[in-house]
């Protein structure tokens, strides 16, 4: 729990390699990293969890600067069966299942317009391994919003901003837009 406190809020910070977040002292060499919809991803072992990690926050700098994690909420949470506990876990005594829910803000400038200050909050559950203390599994809850949300709003404003519309579609049409013609200027 210390561990996560400490470096959850450096995620982004270029001195802190994988292997300094994700220790083999605190990460089980079989840990889990299990994503919400629309990214319904399960990886497993410790290499591919760093590999995972990697490359969301090198997407995320690539498309975002100044980017920053503020650590909001961190509080023991007791499992609820079956959420989050492997079959092989299942016979242990329920007060050696331990679980944090860590909620955390994302907060980064787009590089692209508008450069409005972009910001997610996540929420994530830690399971530990019940024999060895390390963790076992990182279950990523929620993102709000979600990454990517609003980029169709803003793509159709700039392709609408730049041409004129038909006149909306007659009742009961199927709600196509025709596009007439493109301005000039």
């Amino acid at each position: 729990m210390l561990h996560l406190r400490e470096t959850l809020p450096r995620l982004f910070d270029a001195s802190l390699a994988s292997d300094d977040l994700f220790p083999r002292e605190v990460f089980s060499p079989h840990v889990v990293l299990k994503l919400p919809a629309p990214f319904p991803i399960r990886i497993s072992g410790l290499t591919a969890y760093r590999m995972a990690f990697a490359t969301g926050r090198s997407g995320l700098h690539a498309l975002h600067t100044d980017l920053a994690t503020t650590l909001q909420r961190m509080t023991f949470s007791p499992p609820t069966p079956p959420h989050s506990l492997s079959d092989s876990f299942k016979d242990t005594p329920a007060q050696r299942h331990k679980q944090i829910r860590v909620q955390l803000a994302l907060h980064g400038h787009p590089r692209l317009p508008p450069h409005h200050r972009a910001e997610w909050t996540t929420s994530n559950l830690y399971t530990f391994n019940p024999y060895s203390g390390l963790i076992a599994s990182h279950e990523v809850e929620a993102i709000r919003p979600l990454p990517g949300e609003g980029v169709a709003e803003w793509v159709m404003g700039r392709v609408l901003g730049w041409t004129r519309r038909a006149p909306a579609t007659p009742a009961g049409g199927v709600g196509f837009v025709e596009i007439e013609e493109v301005r000039r200027g």
